[in-house]
């Protein structure tokens, strides 16, 4: 386990993967990325997110055969929200962001994270 503070190598070869699945979308740098994480409260929660958004993306641009920078983009964006969504316990409150493509992108992330993410410190966030 890397001490507080600072990946391990085998932390920051994760955040190389998910670097180059997101190459098209997220132009920090893998050092940003890394001193990004390092900063976080609960590096390993968020680089557990990070990899579930980045394969959800991944999957999604191929299965869905998405083309073209700007929708690549907006893709993105909304993995960005559904993953929030998730996080601020959205999935109690039925509401209007239950569209098929924001349950399918949730659906992902969901097949993608851990079945205890939940439980894991820093997932779940509140704005009390």
């Amino acid at each position: 386990m890397a001490m507080a503070g600072t990946l391990s190598t085998i932390e920051i070869e994760r955040v190389k993967v998910v670097q180059d699945a997101l190459v098209d979308v997220e132009h920090k740098s893998l050092s940003t990325m890394v001193k990004d994480l390092e900063k976080s409260a609960h590096p390993q929660t968020y680089l557990v997110i990070k990899e579930a958004m980045a394969k959800t993306y991944a999957h999604m641009i191929k299965e869905q055969e998405v083309q073209g920078q700007q929708k690549r983009a907006w893709l993105y964006s909304m993995i960005n929200l559904n993953m929030a969504y998730l996080q601020f316990v959205g999935t109690r409150h039925k509401a209007a962001a239950d569209t098929p493509l924001n349950m399918l992108i949730r659906n992902k992330l969901r097949e993608y994270l851990p079945a205890d993410i939940d439980r894991q410190p820093g997932f779940l966030q509140s704005v009390d």
